[in-house]
């Protein structure tokens, strides 16, 4: 499971319906399977501002592959230092030519998405091919222009389309009955009633 940090006075969540804030990251988790082994830091290279940094998920690697298991997936978060202390006042842009580079990626062709991290919604998306670079790979994302901070989902293509193929497959079931018992809104069949 996973989760995101929470403020300590969690009421004022609801008083003040920050709820909005939470869209970006719902968006951006969405189809992202953090279940099982496979998942861990990566300390990606970055080119572009001297203020920039980045947190970096990658997983699950193809075992397939030589008996290695170099990711073929990764979740990145770029982000202007400086609205840790100063948030959120004026944005800090992010220089042109800003670049993030996953090295250690499996080999093949991968669809990247960038998001805003406020609204989810995707700035950028593409096939990237990663490169091989003396005896390993590695997968060199161009940013767009952005303001405070990006994120980043990169997933190569032979695992976007399993994910696809199984999503699809799951379509056309009935769905379960709630834990109250009666029906779901989209048809689900009540469980029988158990004698008192």
């Amino acid at each position: 499971g996973g989760g995101t940090p929470l403020f300590w006075w969690f009421d004022m969540i609801d008083r003040e319906n920050l709820y909005p804030h939470f869209r970006g990251l719902s968006a951006f988790a969405k189809g992202v399977d953090l279940r099982g082994a496979g998942w861990g830091p990566h300390a990606p290279r970055i080119a572009g501002g001297a203020y920039l940094d980045a947190r970096v998920l990658a997983g699950p690697g193809d075992r397939a592959l030589d008996g290695a298991a170099p990711p073929s997936e990764f979740l990145a978060w770029i982000y202007d230092a400086r609205i840790l202390e100063a948030w959120p006042g004026a944005p800090y842009r992010a220089p042109p030519g800003t670049r993030i580079t996953f090295d250690g990626a499996a080999p093949g062709r991968y669809r990247v998405a960038c998001y805003d991290t406020l609204t989810g919604t995707v700035v950028s998306a593409r096939e990237i091919e990663a490169a091989q670079e003396g005896g390993a790979f590695a997968l060199a994302v161009d940013l767009p222009a952005f303001g405070n901070d990006i994120a980043v989902k990169a997933k190569r293509l032979d695992a976007v389309m399993e994910f696809d193929k199984r999503t699809e497959a799951g379509k056309g079931r009935e769905p379960l009955p709630n834990r109250t018992g009666t029906p779901s809104e989209t048809g689900g069949t009540p469980p029988p009633s158990a004698a008192p």
